[in-house]
């Protein structure tokens, strides 16, 4: 047998060698094309991706049913479950037949997984703003000031009033942190501080007097939440000389005006980064009543049934039988806030029906009215003893 010091293989181009142990301990040289290797690592490329999509499967629904369980505790226990699964899975797409199409498989998960993202997306940020406005805040007894306002009198619990340097506009802080939690928003639940209150035995209901959770209602709410309270104006907002509205003492309060023009009016009052003012709603109208009873100010007969002693009704004591000027008496002031049960009555967002307003409160011209009743109000007309407040959200 003739014997060669060295073995050489060539090679075309696009053509390597792989040396392997074979079976029968042999030595195996195979040749094989570039393209063959190339495939290869698409494949492994291939098994890896759709694994890491399968994952993503896999972990979306493990957080899903945590979150809807409510047991967020358990996340991490679920996501290790769930990896698990995830090589159980990947061992089922590396056995699928050569004649199944990968980058269908590839896409047919691709469009579950960003499905069942947007579906998970949704439910974390439900539970994230469930868990921001669980609480109300303890800081009710530390009012925020917005920027060009400053504090010009009272403590938190017996009204501490802030005015805007550019006017002299005046607001209260409403402490909704101390109420009891006797408020609802839907008129069934009564579970809220912050919300309306059923003092008349009024009819709520999708029909009647209603009040949805949503919009600048729903920034309120949260808003309450964060900071423990809100702003209200102390007056009955007027006109200065400038033609803008403010709510200052000694000034003829603004009517004659209809709900549509004083919801723009009161929008447009307070707008910076801050915050922002808008036309009350029946949960923060109800809310500063309900801080008048559970300060001791006034009971609950004196809010429910007549309020003429502590507000210009036709049949007040002392009362010009006319429009009177913001703040002119000081028997119609209730921790700082005047004229709250008569002089005008007062629009609110609450509906009534499709078509109609909400005015609470009583006129100079009503006789023995109470502070809480509730009255509708077409969106366009207008009376000559109706008029507004506005409210504060801090942002």
């Amino acid at each position: 047998m003739e014997r060669y010091n060295k073995f050489v293989l060539e090679a075309e181009e696009g053509i390597f060698f792989v040396i392997e142990k074979g079976k029968a301990n042999e030595l195996v040289i195979k040749a094989c094309k570039e393209e063959q290797e190339e495939q290869k690592l698409i494949k492994q490329e291939e098994v890896k991706e759709t694994k890491e999509f399968k994952a993503n499967i896999v972990i979306g629904e493990k957080l899903e049913e945590s979150i809807d369980d409510n047991k967020e505790e358990n996340v991490k226990e679920e996501i290790k479950v769930a990896r698990e699964e995830e090589k159980k899975e990947s061992s089922m797409l590396e056995s699928l037949p050569k004649n199944v199409p990968k980058e269908e498989v590839k896409e047919e998960i691709k469009e579950e997984v960003e499905e069942k993202t947007v579906i998970l997306d949704d439910k974390v940020e439900n539970k994230k703003e469930e868990e921001e406005i669980k609480e109300y805040s303890e800081n009710y007894n530390n009012p925020p000031i917005p920027i060009g306002f400053e504090h010009i009198e009272g403590n938190w619990n017996d009204g501490f009033v802030i005015q805007r340097s550019q006017d002299k506009s005046q607001f209260v802080w409403i402490p909704i942190g101390i109420l009891e939690a006797n408020g609802t928003f839907d008129g069934k639940v009564y579970d809220q501080k912050f919300g309306r209150r059923n003092y008349r035995k009024d009819d709520f209901s999708d029909e009647k007097y209603h009040e949805s959770l949503e919009g600048e209602l729903l920034k309120q709410f949260n808003a309450v939440k964060k900071y423990g309270g809100f702003y209200i104006s102390r007056f009955n907002v007027s006109k200065n000389a400038e033609g803008k509205i403010v709510s200052v003492k000694d000034a003829m309060p603004l009517v004659n005006i209809s709900y549509d023009n004083a919801f723009k009016m009161a929008e447009q009052m307070v707008k910076q980064d801050d915050v922002q003012s808008h036309l009350p709603f029946g949960a923060e109208y109800d809310s500063v009543l309900e801080w008048f009873i559970n300060s001791k100010q006034k009971k609950l007969n004196e809010v429910a049934g007549i309020s003429n002693e502590w507000g210009n009704f036709f049949n007040s004591r002392n009362s010009s039988k006319s429009l009177a000027k913001t703040g002119s008496n000081e028997e119609w002031c209730v921790l700082r806030i005047y004229d709250f049960a008569g002089n005008v009555r007062e629009l609110t967002q609450e509906k009534f029906e499709k078509d109609y307003g909400v005015m609470r409160g009583g006129g100079f011209n009503n006789v023995s009215s109470s502070v809480a009743i509730r009255q509708r109000n077409f969106h366009t007309l207008y009376y000559r003893d109706t008029g507004f407040r506005v409210v504060l959200y801090l942002q």
